[in-house]
């Protein structure tokens, strides 16, 4: 996210090519948090997929506005 926070500088605003950005930088944080978080329960690994996507997509919004 700090990544994309920075890269957000350079896109210009209001155009879907930031959200697009955004989404991919998202899911990828999701998806990586939910593997260090997870390692030992698979079987919860959604769950704790979907809130840090929760708090990926607030922060990623925070930076976009």
């Amino acid at each position: 996210m700090v990544v994309f926070s920075a890269v957000a500088l350079f896109l210009p605003r209001g155009g879907g090519v930031i959200f697009g950005v955004a989404m991919g930088f998202v899911l990828w944080s999701t998806r990586f948090c939910a593997g260090l978080l997870a390692s030992g329960a698979d079987e919860h690994r959604g769950l704790i997929a979907f809130a840090c996507c929760l708090v990926y997509m607030l922060f990623s919004l925070l930076v976009i506005s």
